[in-house]
């Protein structure tokens, strides 16, 4: 329920500031790939896009960001900052071309988490921080269909024991995370994205579906294993406007 208060507000913030706002993060990105009709390589689902929002622009959404130089961009995801996971991350365009692109990342995390000892069931309070870098390829199949394959290793102080996150299990304390996402252009301007996750660290899978409209994007991930943070809400990610 908080998630979804959550999203209608960002839903209707997203709305009322950018509706004159008519450049797309993710359009600029693709405009090649939308002269053409071919699917954009920037459109993932919950993998950080291989694409950088341009320079002198924002985004605001599910996850907030503005660009520089039109090389790099500084993002923070607002669901997990509501969650209590606060987090900042900044990406770098390597490469980007009509068929291939990729891009490396990193974000620096801290939260405070429930850690549960295994043989006495007592429960403490923890601050954890973490550096996450990780790296995101996207590479055109067909001229309708790109995927995405990515994943992130975490360098965390302290470390978080899997056997001390049992209680609740949650997914807002995140490990090494492998992706593998496709998305499939539906029109030329319309396109869904699906991907599934899985960490390595925790043992938590997730799997979800967003679509993609004229650089809008709508969708979720769930992950199944969970009681805690078992649904990222995706919302907006591609409105961008000068400032």
């Amino acid at each position: 329920m908080r998630n979804f208060i959550f999203v209608v507000l960002i839903f209707l913030i997203s709305i009322i500031v950018l509706s004159d706002q008519k450049v797309s993060r993710r359009e600029v990105a693709a405009s090649s790939s939308s002269s053409s009709g071919d699917v954009p390589l920037a459109w993932t689902h919950i993998l950080s896009s291989t694409a950088v929002v341009p320079s002198g622009s924002y985004v605001l959404g599910t996850t907030v960001g503005f660009g520089m130089f039109d090389l790099l961009d500084f993002t923070s995801n607002l669901v997990y900052d509501f969650e209590g996971v606060f987090n900042i991350g900044t990406k770098l365009a390597l490469y980007h071309d009509h068929d291939f692109a990729f891009a490396p990342y990193v974000s620096y995390s801290s939260q405070t988490y429930t850690s549960t000892d295994p043989n006495t069931g007592i429960q403490t309070n923890v601050n954890s921080t973490a550096w996450t870098p990780g790296v995101t390829f996207s590479y055109r199949l067909l001229p309708s269909i790109v995927g995405h394959t990515g994943g992130t290793i975490v360098i965390r102080n302290p470390t978080i024991p899997k056997s001390s996150v049992q209680n609740p299990r949650t997914a807002l304390v995140q490990g090494n995370t492998g992706n593998q996402e496709f998305t499939l252009g539906i029109t030329r301007v319309v396109a869904l994205s699906t991907g599934i996750s899985y960490d390595f660290t925790y043992d938590i899978f997730g799997a979800g579906a967003s679509l993609h409209i004229s650089g809008f994007q709508i969708g979720g991930h769930y992950y199944f294993n969970v009681s805690q943070g078992n649904f990222l809400p995706i919302l907006g990610g591609g409105y961008s406007g000068n400032f």
